[in-house]
């Protein structure tokens, strides 16, 4: 274990992994760490770090759309200047993300 983890105590979220500590207010802690855990990879239960499950296409798919209300108006202004921005833009998501 040659790594630190800087963690949020309130919810033990891993907010940073690094080499060497630095100063942090109270709300975080500092907990010793094995060298392939970094944030959004791992969870922290409070005694162990559990490496989180690979993403789904459903995941990433629902991470890489665009909220309705930008969806709505890349519809509303693809129907005003005859354009296919939103069409396309789905599409590529699609295409990078598709059903397994």
């Amino acid at each position: 274990m040659s790594k630190k983890a800087l963690i949020l105590i309130e919810n033990n979220q891993i907010c940073d992994v690094v080499d060497s500590e630095f100063p942090v207010t109270s709300d975080f802690q500092w907990v010793d760490c094995d060298d392939d855990v970094r944030a959004g990879g791992y969870t922290y239960d409070g005694t162990n770090f559990i490496a989180n499950p690979e993403p789904t296409y459903r995941d990433n798919r629902a991470t890489a759309y665009p909220s309705i209300q930008e969806q709505l108006d890349m519809q509303y202004w693809d129907s005003v200047n005859s354009t296919t921005s939103w069409k396309d833009a789905i599409t590529q998501i699609k295409t990078d993300y598709p059903k397994t």
